[in-house]
């Protein structure tokens, strides 16, 4: 995933008929969950989004609630050079 709601639907630029990608992902990995599934959730990080990631980690944690122990997340910097122990960094600092 990109960020959150606004900067996920802006990066992906969705066309057609989907109303909310972003919801729709959202639910999808609810419904994953809630069938015992296990789910990976990576962060793309680039130069700009550092910030909002940490709000979509807040927001995710808020908003899955069920079934947690089959849910994980990872960060992926997209863009540079990374940074040893980036994704502890970032997660730390929540």
């Amino acid at each position: 995933m990109d960020g959150t709601e606004a900067n996920y639907n802006r990066i992906k630029n969705y066309v057609g008929n989907v109303d909310n990608p972003y919801a729709r992902v959202i639910n999808n990995i609810k419904l994953l969950l809630e069938r015992g599934v296990s789910v990976s959730i990576r962060l793309n990080c680039d130069l700009d989004n550092c910030e909002d990631l940490k709000k979509l980690v807040i927001e995710i944690d808020k908003t899955i609630t069920e079934n947690r122990d089959f849910l994980s997340m990872y960060v992926f910097q997209i863009f540079g050079e990374r940074e040893p122990d980036y994704n502890t960094k970032l997660f730390q600092e929540l």
